[in-house]
């Protein structure tokens, strides 16, 4: 076999996407007993780690948002829409537990989504498989593992653009980002589908400018894209210093 065309080996790597952990783990179900802060530490550890067994990863690494990012420089109303009903005890301390402990960092500046994306293309001698419920990254990447559902996500390149096309005509809920008022799924999809006949991303650019500015009027049209484009786009650039990975101790079952 000639040896330069054997495919390299990667080890796997579990790349968190961590910001739902703590409120995960902080929330107390109907009628349930308050967690104490001992009980929410030791759920962190074996959320994580049945999670690292479910994806087979030999090492991992995770990422938070600390402050806010630089959307909210754009756009100050960006995730204004979210309110957490239940006051959620020991929400700081449990981040801090997943820095401490487990070596998650995070980036001023940036949303954990920038920085796990970033990992995944600048650390290529590992196959990363980003863990996150989140649908912005769920459907962003090639392969992410859903841990609410216990399960991966596989998408094409055609998937990844789609979605995010997507969201720019009909906004994201969510986030707090409009898109084009009175456009909805339908009319996203009859955009897409016509823009993917030229089969190049910027004529995708285009054509979503082109319905902007027909709705709001030039500048304005203008303005609303790029600030939507701004705020659902992932930066995949961002510079990382040397990430720490945890490696998985390998647990042998018995029969």
């Amino acid at each position: 076999m000639d040896e330069s065309r054997e495919e390299k080996y990667k080890p796997t790597v579990g790349v968190y996407d961590a910001d739902f952990l703590p409120y995960y783990i902080c929330h107390n179900k109907k009628d349930e007993p308050e967690k104490t802060l001992e009980e929410c530490y030791t759920l962190v550890d074996n959320f994580i780690d049945n999670i690292n067994q479910a994806i087979e990863a030999e090492f991992y690494c995770g990422f938070l948002t600390v402050g806010k990012c630089f959307r909210y420089t754009i756009y100050p109303d960006y995730k204004a829409n979210r309110k957490y009903e239940q006051k959620l005890n020991y929400l700081d301390r449990v981040k801090e537990y997943l820095i401490t402990k487990h070596n998650f960092t995070y980036l001023s500046g940036y949303e954990a989504d920038d920085l796990v994306v970033s990992f995944k293309r600048q650390y290529v001698d590992f196959k990363s498989i980003i863990v996150s419920p989140d649908k912005d990254i769920l459907y962003s990447v090639d392969v992410a593992y859903n841990p609410r559902k216990n399960e991966f996500v596989h998408n094409y390149p055609e998937d990844i653009s789609k979605y995010f096309w997507t969201s720019m005509i009909t906004g994201d809920t969510t986030d707090n980002i409009k898109g084009i008022p009175g456009k909805g799924p339908a009319a996203a999809k009859s955009i897409y589908e016509f823009g993917k006949v030229i089969k190049h991303p910027k004529f995708l650019a285009g054509l979503a400018l082109t319905n902007y500015i027909e709705h709001f009027g030039e500048v304005r049209g203008i303005e609303e894209f790029y600030k939507n484009f701004k705020c659902l786009n992932l930066v995949n650039t961002v510079v990382l210093d040397d990430v720490k990975l945890n490696k998985i101790e390998k647990i042998e079952f018995s029969e």
